[in-house]
């Protein structure tokens, strides 16, 4: 339904640049080729003028393409963002649903290192979503990458749901004998946004899958313990959000492991969202915190 009241918010959003302009973003995309014969889908949207850059990290059974109106808004303010369809994901190679999570890391870092070949003196910040935001913590810890900062929304550091302990003995069953058989993730994509069009373009988008081996569920896992466990490793700007009312991922978890990273760690909740905080009616608002914050950034400033 047409709300001019959301409409009004996004040229605030946009700081009044002309909808033309907006509607006329310059997307581009290519494949990296990997040794096994296959190849990693990334696209970018870069503005004349750039002043920093997002390297974003997707979630599970998504692509980065499901991002364009959320790049677009920071395109439109000189901030421009690169993604990539991880393996077994969207446009890219792989077995979907069934690869190895330190393969995903590795992804993130080949993409973070064409970044830095291409756009050496651009501040960049680390973006991830859900799986994703799992995947940017985790690899700041391990790889400690020269980025501004790390963002990551609704991360999957625990899920929400009662049978999330339940799903993990099964994978531990599963993956003594078949690790790398897939079953579905149990997403119900109506728990993703409040908007119903984002629920259903997501349902009828034919890149989106919902599959998981046992294997990946317990990296995923793993990783989110990893992560509470060593949150003092926590060294550059981290900018948690989640949304209170998520049915997907732990709200709890994430507030949970702001407890004794570093100063420079920001949580900000997002009251009564779920789980796409990208996708929800006052994500225009949530834009603007963003943007906020990363013009506080000391090497953005600096640029």
């Amino acid at each position: 339904m047409f709300n001019p009241y959301l409409n009004v918010r996004y040229l605030e959003a946009l700081k009044l640049q002309p909808r033309e302009e907006f509607f006329t973003t310059t997307e581009n995309a290519g494949f990296f080729k990997l040794k096994d014969g296959g190849k990693l889908h990334w696209i970018s949207w870069i503005p004349l003028g750039m002043k920093s850059m997002i390297i974003l990290v997707h979630d599970l059974g998504e692509h980065a393409g499901r991002y364009h109106e959320w790049a677009s808004l920071f395109y439109a303010n000189k901030i421009g963002v690169i993604g990539m369809d991880l393996r077994g994901h969207g446009n890219s190679s792989g077995r979907r649903g069934g690869s190895f999570f330190n393969e995903y890391l590795r992804d993130i870092n080949r993409l973070l290192a064409y970044t830095q070949e291409n756009y050496p003196f651009i501040p960049k910040v680390l973006y991830g979503h859900s799986m994703g935001g799992n995947l940017v913590i985790r690899y700041s810890m391990e790889y400690k990458p020269l980025v501004a900062g790390v963002i990551s929304a609704s991360p999957w550091i625990k899920l929400n749901n009662m049978h999330s302990e339940a799903m993990e003995k099964f994978s531990k069953f599963g993956s003594n004998f078949f690790p790398f058989i897939t079953i579905s993730n149990g997403l119900n994509a109506k728990d993703l946004s409040h908007d119903k069009n984002v629920v259903d373009d997501y349902i009828s988008d034919p890149l989106v899958h919902n599959r998981i081996s046992f294997k990946l569920f317990l990296d995923i896992t793993d990783s989110g313990r990893y992560i509470l466990q060593n949150r003092h490793k926590i060294n550059t700007p981290l900018l948690l959000m989640h949304g209170s009312s998520d049915k997907i991922t732990s709200f709890k978890a994430t507030s949970d492991f702001i407890n004794y990273t570093s100063d420079f760690t920001t949580f900000v909740s997002w009251k009564g969202a779920y789980h796409e905080l990208h996708n929800e009616f006052e994500k225009m608002e949530i834009f603007q915190y963003i943007l906020r914050w990363m013009e506080r950034l000391p090497s953005i400033q600096q640029g």
